[in-house]
């Protein structure tokens, strides 16, 4: 999905889609995010029986969806999962912006689901940050199971841009007003949602 990105870019995605038939390029008219863009795909191109994303700036091992999918086929009462991954700057320096002293963490933009799941439940929320972890705790709460998570290896690094919207926004010790807000809201939603 090509969130109406400059020319430049979007010549170099259709250059892909050339390459290879497996590919096929969607260039939306207008910048809506990312989380409005994974649901048109969702509503109108995507037909297997998993869904997943891959962000334009972070790079997958190889075998990360064979390791994810091969998990789900084993656990079938499992609605999701997702892998670990590194954070890194746009130059592949490791960096870790929690207090967590290790590297590697859970990945939420790496969710795997089930499709039938997110029929019953929808879809990414519209809003502009953490849309990821809110699908992954609605999916639990729906579920009353925890997403779990595939090895212990990270599977994928995310290069984080300075000009990102969650650059800034979490870093040892403090979190944006704004995603503890957004995080306090969908919770108490799920919470509602749940005792009814």
């Amino acid at each position: 999905m090509d969130d109406a990105s400059r020319a430049d870019v979007a010549a170099s995605l259709d250059w892909w889609e050339e390459r290879d038939p497996r590919i096929k390029v969607v260039h939306l008219p207008e910048n809506r995010g990312p989380y409005f863009a994974r649901n048109v795909a969702l509503e109108r191109y995507a037909h297997g029986d998993y869904v997943t994303v891959h962000d334009d700036d972070d790079w997958s091992h190889p075998r990360k969806i064979e390791a994810q999918v091969a998990r789900l086929e084993a656990e079938r009462g499992v609605p999701a999962n997702m892998s670990r991954s590194v954070r890194t700057t746009p130059d592949l320096r490791l960096y870790r912006r929690t207090p967590e002293p290790e590297f590697a963490q859970d990945n939420y933009s790496s969710l795997m689901i089930r499709r039938g799941v997110l029929d019953g439940l929808g879809y990414w929320d519209v809003v502009n940050r953490a849309a990821d972890g809110e699908l992954r705790d609605r999916i639990m709460a729906a579920h009353d199971i925890e997403v779990p998570v595939v090895g212990q290896a990270p599977l994928s690094w995310m290069r984080a841009w300075p000009e990102s919207i969650s650059h800034g926004e979490i870093s040892r010790g403090y979190i944006d007003p704004r995603r503890r807000w957004y995080g306090m809201a969908y919770r108490a939603w799920h919470g509602r949602a749940r005792e009814r």
